[in-house]
């Protein structure tokens, strides 16, 4: 299922087709008022790994951009189950 606007949310997290994991921080809008998302990104196959800056951070992906660069939104089971699998670290 597409990612929809309303499930981009500050906490969710998202996995790319190339399994790139995506973890909102912010939500805001530009001097245009167009939708913003700050975002963290790494590998979500190889672990041990923090988080980085997902995109520049004076110029955050448009809300349309970053849903269609996701292809969904992570369930609770797949958290988990990335948590275990020391993906998605404790701290994170």
């Amino acid at each position: 299922m597409a990612v929809q606007e309303a499930q981009v949310k500050v906490g969710a997290f998202f996995m790319t087709l190339t399994d790139q994991l995506r973890k909102v921080t912010a939500l805001e809008k530009d001097e245009q008022q167009r939708n913003r998302v700050h975002y963290l990104s790494k590998s979500g196959k190889i672990s041990g790994r923090n988080f980085e800056f997902g995109h520049n951070k004076s110029n955050p992906p448009l809300l349309a951009t970053f849903v269609n660069d996701c292809d969904r939104l992570l369930s609770d089971q797949e958290i988990t189950k990335l948590k275990i699998d020391n993906i998605i670290l404790a701290d994170e």
